[in-house]
């Protein structure tokens, strides 16, 4: 016969085989281990919080998941709950005690997990994949293993319900029962008590090893803190509290309205309403693209689009669209006053209507359009790269000079990033040590990245300027559509990979190390992968010298291998990788580190710390990787823990300098230095041989 053990008093019918009552309760220790672990880890840990899960929610109640994390008040009383909610849950299992309320509020909790990031994404992959989810992950198979652990329930046979039931009986039994005699079975047996305590070793062993390795975190932290002296706080909060938008409105006008134009455009408060149902339909079809959903989260800049200059006719109706459309922050809180088209910028320059305009043309056109902006008073934000050539770039430069009341601001939204701004609070405090070497790359691997633009089906000499678009080109070709829509793959309307995307990475450098102007240059590469009549290199290699600084900056692209190979900071005693977040790795054989890496304070193998915008501050152990625009900081970042555009804020800046005054972080002077270290590489590639910089006469030599 299967030897089985009794119910407890009161619970008739409750009877399990052994190894059943043996397997129940180990599975109830097991997940109450568990939530005790997470509960304590989260509660030592004071970086933890729950905003960064909350605000990726994409499926149920995602909007009342995503105010929370937006609420600071709210996330407050989330992440208290969370934190105890877990310590109590995984108690009340491990001891028994309580156990169909633990139970219960532990199966609620992990539905919520499960609904904030259901594993439905791989639903439209390509298909599985090792070490992903696909409906099942972890959080379902626990919430499934207390579903059964509610349905076969076991404390009242080893754990403290098993007394709890009795004790309460008791109190309960009224006093004349109480007088005649006490019901038989109600003390608490030798048995009861064994099994109880049967817990506490488990709970011992998990305290001693949380307050253990928290003791060692904590002193090794300590030590490396007190050592790096950097602050762990983020930039400031943006203040989207205020709900009033400027005081004083700014009427824009965009003179450009391509792709990089309509983001721009979009990015100050004003979308194309097909934009608006593309980015609808996205959401539908995968709930964690959330394009709109930020889009509509932007603070209202309280700008009016009211002027556009495309040579293109389609792109500047577009632009009208846009400037009508309601469907946008802020929106519905008065009329909008709708963009008049102008066949010329000049035109669009000489309107009393115009205060500020956005600049988003091609290279060839920068110059000459800025200069005319600040003759006519204009503020003006610039598309990089800020120049086509060196005199160009010298020109604009004197025109910015001898207007200063324009605020010119340079688009190179990185400046933004939460990370490059921890990046340099780093290097300032010293903690690399002499940096010698700069890497920094651009991997890309599609016909998009290599400026294989789609061709518009509308696109045809009536619809297009063409003589007015290479007008400042160099040489002229008839028509050509490719030339038009592709423009950044031929020298005579662009700047090649420096001045689109070593432009980023140097302006990345130069924030955070403030390198200025190389020495010279030396560069290789060239069409290798796209040869689609371009001369412009698919390939490009570049180092740049700065003898005075002791420093070399390489830089590396590929348009044909999509491997992201980062930017990392080699100095003496450390070396930092910058992306979205900032990870500074001892080097074995610093100097500065040298003591605390023979005492295993420090360990090379692991980060002296990880800044991860978003979260609370540096994480001493932990890491994170992402996508080379992401990584850049060229699409989001993070203020006060919220993701938001880095385009927004790099416009926001560029404006609120407009309204209160004051310089902008990508002005003219970051702007030449920009223009004329991409022109260095640019000429030492087509030469082929080192070219330097003459400071004196302003010339590449």
């Amino acid at each position: 016969m299967t030897e089985t053990l009794s119910p407890a008093a009161g619970v008739a019918g409750r009877t399990y085989p052994r190894y059943q009552m043996i397997g129940l309760v180990a599975l109830r220790w097991l997940v109450g281990w568990h939530f005790i672990y997470e509960g304590v880890a989260k509660l030592v840990n004071p970086y933890w919080t729950s905003a960064d899960y909350l605000a990726r929610a994409h499926w149920l109640f995602q909007g009342w998941f995503q105010s929370l994390a937006a609420s600071p008040g709210a996330l407050n009383v989330v992440d208290f709950l969370n934190v105890w909610g877990l310590i109590l849950i995984g108690l009340g299992l491990l001891f028994g005690a309580f156990t169909r309320t633990a139970t219960s509020f532990g199966i609620a909790l992990l539905a919520l997990y499960y609904v904030v990031d259901p594993p439905f994404a791989a639903a439209v992959s390509a298909g599985p994949s090792e070490g992903s989810y696909l409906i099942v992950n972890k959080t379902l198979v626990e919430l499934a293993a207390l579903v059964v652990l509610l349905v076969f329930p076991t404390a009242q046979q080893v754990g403290l319900d098993r007394w709890l039931r009795r004790w309460l009986g008791r109190r309960a039994a009224t006093a004349e029962a109480a007088e005649t005699a006490a019901p038989t079975g109600t003390g608490l047996t030798r048995r009861d008590l064994l099994q109880v305590l049967a817990s506490l070793p488990v709970v011992g062993v998990l305290a001693y090893a949380i307050l253990r390795k928290q003791a060692r975190d904590n002193a090794r932290r300590a030590a490396i803190m007190a050592e790096l002296k950097v602050s762990e706080s983020g930039a400031a909060v943006i203040p989207s509290a205020i709900s009033r938008p400027p005081s004083r409105r700014i009427r824009l006008g965009i003179i450009g309205n391509g792709g990089e134009g309509e983001a721009l455009v979009r990015h100050a408060g004003f979308a194309h309403p097909d934009w608006i149902a593309d980015a609808t339909k996205a959401h539908t079809e995968n709930p964690r693209d959330t394009q709109l959903r930020d889009f509509l989260a932007q603070e209202d800049l309280n700008v009016d689009l009211v002027a556009v200059c495309d040579t293109f006719t389609v792109r500047a109706e577009r632009g009208v669209a846009a400037s009508k459309n309601d469907t946008r922050p802020g929106g519905g809180t008065r009329p909008l006053a709708g963009a008049k088209i102008y066949r010329r910028y000049a035109d669009l320059l000489a309107s009393p209507d115009v205060d500020a305009v956005i600049i988003a043309t091609p290279d060839h056109w920068h110059s000459q359009m800025a200069i005319a902006a600040a003759a006519a008073g204009k503020h003006v934000y610039l598309e990089k790269c800020m120049t086509r050539t060196v005199d160009e770039a010298i020109a604009l430069r004197s025109a910015l000079r001898a207007a200063p009341g324009v605020v010119f601001q340079l688009g190179h939204q990185n400046r933004q990033a939460e990370s490059h701004m921890k990046a340099k609070e780093v290097v300032d405090a010293g903690i690399l040590g002499p940096v010698t070497l700069v890497e920094t790359t651009t991997n890309r691997n599609d016909p998009w990245g290599a400026w294989v633009w789609d061709i518009h089906k509308e696109g045809n000499p009536q619809t297009i300027d063409w003589e007015h678009f290479q007008e400042p080109a160099p040489h002229k070709v008839p028509f050509n559509l490719e030339r038009f829509f592709r423009w950044r793959c031929w020298y005579d309307y662009g700047t090649g990979l420096s001045g689109d995307l070593l432009s980023h990475e140097y302006d990345g450098v130069n924030q955070i190390l403030g390198v200025g102007i190389p020495k010279s240059a030396v560069a290789s590469g060239g069409i290798y992968f796209f040869k689609d009549g371009r001369d412009v290199p698919d390939v490009f290699q570049v180092a740049l010298e700065y003898p005075e600084r002791d420093l070399t900056l390489v830089y590396s692209a590929t348009l044909a291998n999509g491997r992201n190979r980062g930017m990392v900071f080699m100095g003496h005693d450390a070396s930092m990788q910058v992306g979205t977040g900032v990870t500074v790795m001892a080097d074995p054989s610093s100097t500065r580190y040298k003591e605390k890496l023979e005492r295993k304070v420090i360990e090379p193998s692991l980060p002296l710390f990880t800044y991860r915008p978003g979260y609370k501050g540096l994480d001493a152990v932990t890491s994170a990787t992402e996508e080379y625009f992401v990584s850049r900081g060229l699409l989001w970042t993070y203020r006060g823990g919220q993701r938001v555009s880095a385009y927004h804020l790099h416009i926001k800046e560029w404006l609120t300098a407009i309204r209160d005054g004051g310089e902008t972080s990508c002005n003219i002077d970051r702007g030449y230095e920009e223009a004329i270290t991409c022109h260095m590489a640019t000429a030492a590639y087509l030469t082929g041989r080192r070219v330097g910089w003459d400071p004196v006469r302003q010339r590449i030599v």
